[in-house]
């Protein structure tokens, strides 16, 4: 009905629907034998939903497949777990965003409150740590304290509004919590995969405000429309920058007498805790105008943290600078997913990173070293390592058709089997028709 003048059709499979506008699902179109009763031309216009899972093989397969005067990209949940580079398969044209700072602004979801408070209960630097997170079962074991649990309950108690979800480590820390609530006089209750009380029950009695606090695994962490939720109750460490954000999430929708967000999150002694102030402040920040150079926090929104958390926030800053792994290792705990090598170039907490080919060797080393090249990626650069570092690391980009070339061979999957060099002249000339501006870019 956006274009009434147009006909739109649906791909089942079983035909191909002759109309100007086509919808298909990517468990149908993905798959190789449906792709091939379209020529790569076919479509003008190809719009890609949920674009954050664009790295995947079915998506990939159908972005190498088709080649559209215009290939538009939408999601709603740009840092996913499962993301790769998905900027790089458009080019890195990104035309339209819009954060959370901007959305809050515009009244498109509620501000928020955050509440850093101090975990004193558990010591979480002498919990063992592991690939980048907490040993989970030292978590459960810590966690189930009666100390903790008090500490919980009073600042909830202190902070909270009318309905509240709380994250927890595990089922038996759900269990546990939601039981110190109860003989509390809390209307409280633990919801997980398995557990007596279905979500869909549980969300109707705290929408009708039958229930207090749902104490939660990972069950809502995203993917579900929670919008009667106004507190969010952070019982557990979130390692992971996305999945901090993702649990945010849950409270941000517009509800009706729904005013702002409450979050309450117990942060404990340890660099995985500690980040979180200073990410939701780059979260939440205005960009400056011309007028107003400063960069604020968006309307009504507040960050504040428990004077006591401050000396490890300065201790945290003091602390020796971390080895080039080490600043690898950290950006990706942050980012979700395994960083690009600009992305770790441009960052080393806040610092120009510096990498030193003849000691590490090239990055593709570094991946090695950090165990996140998978054996096929071994194998490649195994066989052409020299050609990595010498041909792409470090080569001379003084003529715009290097990069050109080494972004088809990548598209024709190059590195695993050669391509003809009919193939590999094709589709240069592709990719320089979608940027006709680099023809313009050579250096003398």
């Amino acid at each position: 009905h956006m274009v009434p003048r147009a006909n739109s059709g649906l791909y089942h499979g079983q035909q191909q629907d002759e109309a100007d506008w086509l919808f298909a699902s990517i468990q149908t179109l993905g798959k190789s034998q449906h792709l091939l009763r379209f020529a790569p031309d076919h479509f003008d216009y190809v719009v890609v939903d949920e674009f954050h899972h664009a790295a995947s093989p079915s998506y990939r397969r159908l972005l190498n497949h088709f080649k559209p005067r215009f290939l538009l990209g939408l999601t709603a949940t740009p840092d996913r777990t499962d993301q790769a580079d998905i900027l790089a398969l458009c080019d890195n044209n990104l035309v339209f965003e819009r954060g959370l700072a901007l959305a809050i602004e515009q009244k498109m979801l509620v501000p928020l409150t955050y509440h850093g408070i101090l975990d004193d209960t558990v010591d979480y630097a002498a919990l063992p740590w592991r690939n980048g997170q907490f040993d989970p079962h030292a978590l459960e074991s810590a966690f189930a304290s009666q100390k903790r649990a008090q500490h919980a309950l009073s600042q909830w108690r202190r902070l909270r509004q009318q309905r509240t979800l709380a994250f927890c480590i595990s089922t038996r820390h759900a269990d546990f919590m939601a039981s110190v609530f109860q003989q509390a006089g809390v209307r409280a209750i633990a919801v997980y995969a398995g557990s007596r009380q279905g979500r869909q029950a549980a969300l109707e009695q705290l929408a009708a405000a039958e229930l207090d606090i749902i104490f939660s695994v990972d069950l809502f962490n995203e993917g579900t429309d929670l919008p009667a939720i106004d507190t969010v109750l952070m019982l557990r460490p979130t390692e992971s920058r996305i999945v901090f954000l993702q649990q945010l999430g849950r409270g941000l929708r517009l509800y009706q007498g729904k005013e702002r967000l409450v979050v309450i999150d117990l942060v404990g002694n340890h660099k995985a805790c500690l980040y979180k102030p200073q990410l939701l402040q780059t979260q939440l920040t205005r960009p400056p105008t011309h007028a107003n150079r400063a960069m604020p926090l968006a309307a009504g929104c507040f960050i504040n943290l428990d004077p006591k958390l401050l000396p490890l926030l300065a201790l945290l800053k003091k602390q020796q600078k971390p080895t080039l792994i080490e600043t690898y290792q950290t950006l990706k705990e942050h980012l979700g997913y395994r960083p690009t090598a600009r992305q770790t170039w441009a960052v080393r907490l806040g610092e120009q990173l510096r990498f030193d080919t003849q000691k590490q060797g090239g990055w593709f080393e570094l991946l090695a070293q950090a165990g996140d090249l998978g054996e096929e990626e071994l194998r490649v650069l195994n066989r052409h390592g020299d050609f990595l570092r010498s041909g792409v690391e470090h080569t001379a980009l003084t003529k715009s058709f290097k990069l050109i070339l080494l972004l088809a061979l990548l598209e024709l999957d190059g590195l695993r089997e050669p391509p003809t060099l009919a193939a590999l002249a094709s589709h240069s000339r592709y990719l320089f028709e979608r940027h006709p501006e680099l023809a313009r870019l050579d250096l003398p």
